[in-house]
């Protein structure tokens, strides 16, 4: 199998588990914050749309593209955007950015100049995925 396709089926497995797990959330665990750090579940999810819409901008536009100098920044501004979002809202956007990534990731070919990096990136998507995906699950068990 080529290792894209198979990554690519490991990153929506990866993202309906962490989809599964937020499910169980009630509305007032949402917004509460300590899942992850000081981040609620609310904050954990900005924070996974913002890496996805990156990627996706990496795929479409890998010419023009600039990485984030400070994680840590990219991090805050992806939460800070989504701050006033209602949950409806903010999953409706996880799941229009998950379908686009998924669309444009299906779309490179062994051809293409970025494709050993689009594998790694997607290596660290299944990981952030399943880190808050445990993360999430161990804060329920509380």
């Amino acid at each position: 199998m080529d290792p894209l396709i198979a990554r690519l089926t490991g990153l929506t497995q990866a993202h309906t588990e962490f989809m599964e797990v937020v499910d169980q959330l009630e509305p007032a665990q949402r917004d509460r914050p300590g899942v992850c750090g000081e981040w609620s579940v609310q904050q954990v999810v900005a924070h996974l749309i913002g890496w996805d819409e990156l990627f996706v901008e990496f795929i479409v536009r890998p010419e023009t593209f600039t990485p984030p100098q400070d994680v840590d920044q990219f991090n805050q501004r992806s939460v800070e955007n989504r701050s006033g979002d209602r949950w409806d809202q903010l999953m409706r956007e996880m799941t229009a950015t998950f379908d686009a990534l998924r669309r444009v990731v299906a779309g490179v070919s062994e051809e293409v100049k970025i494709y050993d990096r689009v594998i790694a990136w997607l290596d660290g998507r299944i990981e952030d995925y399943a880190l808050h995906r445990t993360q999430i699950a161990a804060w329920l068990d509380q």
